[in-house]
């Protein structure tokens, strides 16, 4: 339990860093737990029961630390306004499409 927060924690720096990870750390934490319970002597309901709670929990706590590794500094140093301004910024278009009328 303790290894699956801090692999999370870590996964979220990661994507943190450099976004075009979230694919890979994401696929991680299921391609584990769909590993782990394949082999397993059980019925298959249960199997996918399980596999669907683990990895389900995984993209859970990843997204959490995501949020709370990129949202707590603002809220830290009392700069909310300058995270929603920043992202109004990052949603408008920079290229304009010129096939557009």
């Amino acid at each position: 339990r303790v290894f699956f927060i801090i692999g999370a924690f870590f996964a979220s720096v990661c994507i943190s860093i450099r976004p075009y990870f979230i694919f890979a750390a994401l696929s991680i934490g299921v391609w584990i737990s769909f590993r782990s319970y394949l082999f397993e002597n059980e019925k298959y309901k249960k199997k996918l029961k399980k596999i669907i709670i683990i990895s389900s929990s995984w993209i859970f706590t990843i997204g959490f630390f995501i949020a709370l590794i990129n949202f707590l500094p603002y809220l830290i140093t009392n700069n909310l306004e300058i995270f929603i301004s920043t992202i109004k910024i990052n949603s408008v278009e920079y290229v304009s499409n010129p096939f557009q009328t």
